[in-house]
């Protein structure tokens, strides 16, 4: 799988609830996925997992930050992965999983990894954001600067001419780092904008951007 010159390579495992209780770690959203591979530190993975005993599969992103060539029945070798944003709730709805709880699985539309560089408008002030992943509903961007309250509306601009087309979005959840804060957008507004929207999405789409 490429997408802008960067490579996922496939990785398809079906686990033990165990394997997989092992190998996770919420508090740093890693992932251990013990599986014989050429993989090394620094390759991008897109993981499609399994619970044995439950559906469904679940496709997972993120970066190899180590490789166990060799093991032994109680560490055995393979890969663990610093997942992407977008695929830490996946990851923690698998160990609900594993650990029998069986959540109810919510189907959603895809979420396509992208990099867009949007210029938004929030209170007056113009700045630039980075999505980390986009959907027909909304996105996940990176934001500059003081983050916006919880049912924030803000205006991204979505092409570069000087009447270009451009979208509403409300703050639905932040997530803060000490780096730079990450907001969650839900598009809304009129249809017009919906759609200036939603065409972005699919020039994504059709990019062969990977999806979650």
């Amino acid at each position: 799988m490429v997408h802008r010159g960067r490579r996922y390579h496939r990785l398809e495992l079906k686990l033990w609830a165990r394997a997989l209780l092992a190998g996770w770690r919420p508090e740093k959203g890693y992932l251990f996925l013990p599986a014989a591979t050429d993989r090394t530190i620094g390759d991008h993975i897109a993981a499609r997992i399994g619970i044995v005993g439950y559906a469904p599969c679940i496709t997972v992103f993120g970066i190899v930050t180590l490789v166990r060539r060799l093991g032994r029945p109680s560490i055995p070798p393979g890969v663990e992965i610093v997942l992407h944003p977008s695929s830490i709730p996946a990851a923690h709805y698998l160990a609900l999983v594993a650990l029998g709880k069986n959540p109810a699985f919510c189907h959603r539309s895809p979420r396509w990894l992208a990099v867009r560089s949007l210029i938004t408008l929030s209170d007056g002030v113009r700045r630039v954001g980075k999505t980390v992943n986009v959907s027909q509903d909304g996105c996940a961007l990176i934001w500059s600067g003081s983050p916006p309250p919880l049912n924030h509306a803000i205006e991204l601009k979505i092409s570069d001419e000087f009447f270009g087309s451009s979208a509403r979005g409300v703050v639905c959840w932040r997530e803060m780092t000490s780096v730079q804060p990450r907001l969650g957008l839900q598009m809304t507004g009129s249809r017009r904008d919906l759609n200036a929207w939603r065409r972005l999405v699919q020039v994504v789409a059709s990019s062969g951007a990977p999806a979650t």
